[in-house]
């Protein structure tokens, strides 16, 4: 994976060339067919994701096990998944590919190691994960709102 692929990638946001690349060495790779699983709600978050390429849904069960919500879909450069290093809770929702996608893996335990080892790098990836949940979680008020307001 060449560097310069992730270095628009908002969870890497700020980081330098060798930086990305310690990111790259303790991470893979993997391709995802169109409807193929990448993780089910309730599945323990061992890793968090970067979408490289194509298009992943995030999705919750509803009451009925029939029917799936969408929650968010997920574009190049992002970063999906990210509960798991914060909290070691199970998956909260579902990953779909919803088209051919190419994934960016990063295991948990590693990640934590490396960001232990180049705390700048912790700090850093931290502060993009602070800007990218407080981004989603106004997003969801704004929609919350909108929804208790059509009534």
């Amino acid at each position: 994976m060449d560097w310069k692929k992730l270095q628009k990638a908002e969870i890497f946001s700020g980081l330098s060339k060798e930086q990305i690349e310690a990111v790259i060495a303790i991470s893979e790779v993997k391709d995802y067919a169109a409807d193929d699983t990448v993780f089910e709600e309730g599945d323990e978050g061992k890793e968090i994701f970067v979408l490289v390429d194509g298009k992943v849904v995030i999705e919750i069960q509803m009451k009925l096990k029939t029917e799936k919500a969408l929650v968010h879909t997920v574009a190049p450069d992002q970063v999906f998944g990210e509960f798991a290093l914060m909290d070691g809770q199970p998956r909260s929702a579902s990953a779909v590919a919803v088209k051919d996608s190419s994934l960016l893996i990063i295991p948990i335990p590693a990640f934590n190691t490396l960001m232990k080892k180049q705390s700048d790098i912790g700090f850093i990836v931290m502060h993009n994960f602070n800007r990218i949940l407080c981004s989603r979680i106004r997003k969801t008020n704004r929609e919350l709102k909108a929804s208790l307001l059509w009534d």
